[in-house]
């Protein structure tokens, strides 16, 4: 068989070859890089799907943040006894349905940048929306549709989601971190806004549909006017873009609408961030 790339160090059990560059005397963003592959959104990867670089301060704070995510997946004993041995082919074969995305603060428009919110990602990446005006939009109007992150921060994401037919997104996050030796405190139900930036980016920067498709329910609700209470935003694709809908309840699966209730696990190790 031929030797592996010269940067790229043994995928199984072997140890580490004569010569090679110990893998954790490299640079954090070379490490993920080796780990994830393509799924590591860098920073060259967004300003491509973004259609211009970062702002420079959500850059060194990118950077400054990317080191949180290793420390976060080095608590995972599994993880950690591989990657001292140089045991790479384990961390990949645990991780090959994850990708790794910077989510901005701060999407590139002139020096300074503009807010990242679902308006703003819908101007910046229009091919993932649905190609209508604001005006016709029903969202259009509410609070949602004009958040933005209060700050950028590294998000781990699976592309599969949990279903939630019959246990609640607490109880299925839970039992996710359970299963997979992970911080509770790092599982995350997605917000409407948070599950639209990952969705438009990474699908752009891969160029395909990455994550599969379910009703996810996110955490964000919302009240129309003379309405008596609230409904849960919840996000799908058709036909390859994606959709926003409300729904008082849970979604319910039909052969005409086979989409599944479900969350898409998001995992983000730093902080800094407000729960």
């Amino acid at each position: 068989l031929p030797d592996p790339p010269e940067d790229d160090p043994t995928s199984d059990n072997e140890g580490r070859r004569p010569g090679r560059r110990p893998f954790l005397e490299r640079p954090v963003n070379q490490r993920l890089r080796l780990v994830l592959g393509p799924r590591f959104i860098g920073l060259e990867q967004l300003a491509d799907a973004l259609g211009g670089a970062l702002p420079e301060d959500e850059t060194v704070s990118a950077a400054q943040r990317l080191e949180s995510v290793w420390d976060g997946l080095m608590l995972i004993e599994r993880f950690r006894h591989h990657v001292r041995r140089d045991q790479l082919g384990p961390v990949r074969r645990a991780l090959k349905d994850y990708a790794l995305v910077y989510r901005t603060a701060r999407l590139p428009d002139g020096d300074d940048g503009i807010p990242c919110s679902i308006s703003n990602l819908k101007d910046h990446i229009p091919a993932r929306f649905v190609g209508s005006s604001d005006r016709s939009l029903w969202y259009s109007g509410l609070q949602f549709y004009r958040e933005s992150f209060s700050a950028g921060h590294w998000a781990l994401l699976d592309k599969q989601y949990l279903n939630c037919t019959f246990k609640q997104p607490k109880i299925r996050l839970g039992m996710y971190a359970r299963a997979n030796d992970l911080p509770v405190e790092a599982l995350r139900q997605k917000s409407v806004l948070e599950d639209v930036y990952d969705r438009a980016v990474v699908d752009a920067a891969m160029e395909t549909v990455f994550f599969e498709n379910c009703n996810s329910l996110t955490r964000t609700t919302y009240q129309q006017k003379d309405e008596p209470s609230k409904k849960q935003v919840h996000v799908y694709y058709r036909d390859g873009q994606i959709r926003i809908s409300g729904k008082r309840g849970m979604p319910h699966w039909r052969p005409g609408k086979p989409r599944w209730p479900g969350i898409l696990p998001a995992i983000v190790f730093d902080q800094q961030l407000p729960g």
